[in-house]
């Protein structure tokens, strides 16, 4: 799948799941790379109908620290 393999060799791309149409991924870059990495995805020729960022609670967060799913 074209989407996975953008994904997967950006280095600031990690916890990378798809399921059918949907994704979601963590992200640790700035907002330029961020834009550039939608730019990619759209270039190798995903079709984007929504690219949006999540926040985590304080709970979340501390979850997946504790997991060690942050680094």
């Amino acid at each position: 799948m074209a989407l996975a393999g953008v994904l997967n060799k950006n280095p600031q791309v990690s916890d990378v799941k798809l399921s059918g149409n949907e994704g979601t991924f963590d992200f640790a870059g700035t907002e330029e790379q961020l834009a550039q990495l939608l730019a990619d995805v759209v270039a190798a020729g995903v079709g984007v109908v929504s690219f949006t960022e999540s926040k985590y609670t304080v709970e979340e967060l501390y979850m997946k620290i504790s997991r060690h799913e942050v680094m």
